[in-house]
């Protein structure tokens, strides 16, 4: 018979053999936390102290550094906050909500130990809210749930005992949960855009113009579009369902979805793109992925095999999600692989991944809840 955890831990098929059920705690909405990103863009001391006056002290975090940051959401889990809105763009928000995702996991495995070897019934902590601070550049979320100006939409939060919130599909690779991701000259782009963003720090008028449509759009121009040019723009690429049935959204058919098993190929070849998403926006309303959100527990999986100077020609309609073409093509999918010639430059969340010669994506089992501005406080 186990006498303490440390024995139990070693002996995982007779842990596993005992199968305990816990409910989870009420999720405390109305403790409400902030946590701004102090490297991000629109994010300076100035804002930190205008929003940190709104909140109390103690519920106001400010990370320099990656590290903080990690700590900070280690905190946040530990004081039990029901809430935590985040400043600092996609990928702050992305980041904090791993963080909080696997301490909340950690927490609760350590319960149902616990609870299977000494027959103690802690609740499991519950999963927090989320919400977004349009702060930073990137900000596609912010177009889904209405995020304005920061204050404002901070104060709205505050104003009442519980806020509108909505739920949002979760894509998982690697470990890393996150809304949408992408391999190839979108990720080429976002390299280039954050390069230029860089390298406009200490430049106060070019920094605030790259903090607009016209500073991504120059980053095309100006860097992205002569790389293709260099050194081409599609290798081959298999990618492969194998999830639920997904659908192919013919253009031809009016975007009618058309139904393809598990197992089969969706697609190979060329391809310049291959992105999923389960919200449709990047940054400044760019809306890539127009068909986000068409049904529940699915994502969508955009494949371009095109040359990036046609789409250039069609921006407009293609920002707005209204551009169809033969050689875009639209799946919603629970899982794929995908699988290419040689590694291919990714992203998720806007932050730059490195390069993947294949990698796996699939809609994750645990949705997020995410303060939505356009709903009343109730």
């Amino acid at each position: 018979m186990y006498k303490t955890l440390d024995d139990v831990l070693t002996h995982p098929s007779r842990e596993r053999s005992k199968d305990v059920v816990l409910p989870y705690a009420p999720v405390a909405t109305e403790r409400i936390a902030v946590i701004l990103n102090k490297n991000a863009k629109q994010v300076d001391d100035k804002v930190a102290k205008r929003l940190g006056r709104l909140v109390p002290a103690s519920d106001f975090y400010f990370s320099h550094t990656l590290e903080e940051a990690e700590a900070f959401a280690r905190q946040v889990v530990q004081r039990g906050y029901g809430t935590i809105l985040c400043g600092g763009g996609d990928g702050t928000l992305v980041n904090v909500m791993n963080h909080v995702f696997r301490y909340v996991d950690e927490a609760n495995d350590w319960r149902l130990q616990r609870a299977r070897h000494f027959g103690e019934r802690q609740p499991l902590l519950p999963y927090p809210e989320f919400g977004v601070l349009k702060l930073g550049t990137g900000n596609g979320l912010s177009s889904v749930v209405g995020a304005t100006k920061p204050a404002e939409d901070l104060q709205k939060v505050l104003s009442g005992p519980r806020h509108s919130a909505v739920n949002i599909d979760l894509i998982e690779s690697e470990g890393q949960r996150f809304f949408f991701a992408g391999m190839g000259y979108d990720a080429r782009i976002l390299n280039d855009y954050n390069a230029m963003k860089e390298w406009a720090q200490n430049k106060k008028t070019m920094k605030k113009l790259t903090a607009t449509a016209a500073g991504y759009l120059m980053a095309i121009l100006g860097k992205s579009v002569p790389t293709f040019m260099r050194d081409g723009f599609a290798q081959n690429v298999r990618v492969t369902n194998q999830g639920d049935d997904a659908y192919f959204m013919d253009p031809r058919r009016g975007d009618r979805a058309m139904p393809l098993k598990h197992g089969q190929v969706l697609y190979e070849g060329p391809a310049a793109l291959v992105g999923c998403g389960t919200t449709p926006f990047y940054g400044f309303g760019f809306k890539i992925y127009p068909f986000a959100g068409v049904r529940p527990g699915m994502m969508n999986l955009r494949i371009a095999t095109c040359n990036p100077f046609k789409p250039l020609l069609n921006l407009p309609s293609l920002w707005k999600g209204h551009w169809r073409s033969q050689e875009v093509l639209d799946f919603l999918v629970t899982k794929v692989k995908v699988e290419m010639e040689k590694p291919m430059p990714y992203q998720h969340s806007g932050d730059g991944q490195g390069s993947r010669d294949n990698i796996t994506f699939q809609i994750s089992e645990r949705p997020l809840k995410v303060v939505d501005y356009r709903g009343a406080v109730v």
